[in-house]
């Protein structure tokens, strides 16, 4: 938090919520107004301040309901800007200390009225809505295209770079995670569902959790060497393991970024490294299995977002050449149905040394689903040691 937000403090004590409103104003652009007061709110909260009858309440709840003072004592222990939180989840119908207990403190009045009017006003909301909405339609418009094909022959194999240009956009690449969750808090584990996933923990946007618990995403390439540059780019990034704000790591990532920009054939068009994010989202919908849910709801799944809204902004991605990537050993995995395992096969015996019968294969290709299955299974040791001498 910079300065100006705690010299907005002695504003708010004085409860002159409009000075600060007013300093924002003229401080900060239309885009930008949102934010910042939502940050003067958390850092003023954070800090402990509350409702003038928050300790009344409180010290009547304790006489009346001693049973539930462990849970009380709970929820006191949360700072305000928590225990907020922890009442909007309890309005949208989660539990936390048990219903009885939940009805009392989401009644408990925590946060000061005069921090409740910092925010902007109904009609610059709508504007920014509008402006927003325009925006998104325009980049729906012009959709980015993306060699997926050329992507990966040049990425991939920079998890394994000795330079930070390199390893970095790969690690965001195979991840879809954000800079900031790769230098701070962010980290990832084995998974048990195989090695082209990983569970994911530090999410850094968590609306109105505050923590988020760990979940499984899936990986662009094998965990081993994922988890590898993952943790050589949390040493780059963040050396000291101190906790960079958003302008102190824009300043290590400012040369990858320029590197990335300077050569865009290379980093598939990519136009920042937030990029990356949306370019690993569009990539799994087409090579994972999403189940019943739809595209933008996965997408909104494995990007860790709280709502399926943010998720549009990621959906402008236009996939071209998405069958060769796969000869690099994702297809042999993670490829949805029997068929498309077996035309992969197919495909990559007859670009091999091996040259079987072509008449053979024709027939294969046209019998029942049952014995195109089985002819996979015969082949399946053969396939395997095929694709690991491409790797």
């Amino acid at each position: 938090m910079g300065d100006f937000i705690t010299d907005q403090f002695e504003f708010l004590d004085a409860k002159q919520p409009y000075r600060v409103l007013q300093n924002v104003y003229d401080k900060y652009s239309e885009s930008s107004r949102p934010v910042k007061l939502s940050q003067i709110k958390r850092a003023y909260l954070a800090s402990g301040r509350r409702d003038a009858l928050y300790s009344e309440r409180m010290r009547k709840l304790n006489e009346l309901y001693p049973k539930h003072k462990r849970h009380l004592d709970a929820f006191h222990s949360l700072n305000p800007w928590k225990q907020q939180k922890v009442q909007a989840k309890i309005r949208k119908g989660d539990s936390f200390y048990g219903e009885e207990v939940d009805e009392l403190v989401v009644a408990v009045p925590v946060v000061p009225d005069y921090v409740e009017k910092l925010t902007i006003s109904r009609e610059d909301s709508k504007k920014r809505r509008k402006k927003a909405a325009e925006q998104l339609q325009k980049k729906h418009e012009k959709s980015q295209k993306v060699n997926v094909a050329s992507l990966f022959k040049t990425m991939i194999p920079m998890l394994k770079s000795d330079k930070a240009t390199e390893y970095i956009p790969a690690v965001l690449l195979t991840t879809g995670r954000r800079v900031n969750e790769v230098a701070n808090q962010g980290s990832i584990s084995e998974s048990k569902s195989g090695e082209w996933y990983a569970r994911f923990s530090g999410q850094s946007k968590t609306g109105t959790d505050f923590h988020r618990p760990a979940y499984e995403i899936p990986l662009l390439a094998r965990y081993p060497e994922v988890k590898t540059a993952w943790d050589r780019s949390k040493a780059y990034l963040n050396p000291e393991s101190k906790n960079l704000s958003p302008k102190q790591i824009a300043n290590k990532t400012r040369n990858i970024l320029k590197h990335v920009k300077k050569y865009p054939a290379k980093y598939g068009g990519a136009k920042n490294l937030h990029n990356f994010r949306a370019i690993y989202a569009a990539i799994c919908t087409e090579a994972f299995d999403r189940g019943n849910i739809s595209r933008i709801a996965y997408v909104s799944h494995i990007l860790g977002e709280n709502s399926i809204n943010p998720a549009l902004h990621y959906s402008a991605i236009n996939l071209t050449h998405m069958r060769r990537p796969w000869h690099m050993g994702i297809a042999w995995d993670i490829k949805g149905s029997h068929d498309e395992k077996i035309a992969e096969a197919l495909e990559e015996l007859k670009n091999s040394e091996i040259k079987p019968n072509q008449t053979n294969l024709a027939k294969e290709m046209n019998v029942h689903r049952s014995k195109l299955t089985d002819f996979w299974r015969r082949n399946k040791k053969q396939l395997r040691k095929l694709r690991e001498s491409t790797n």
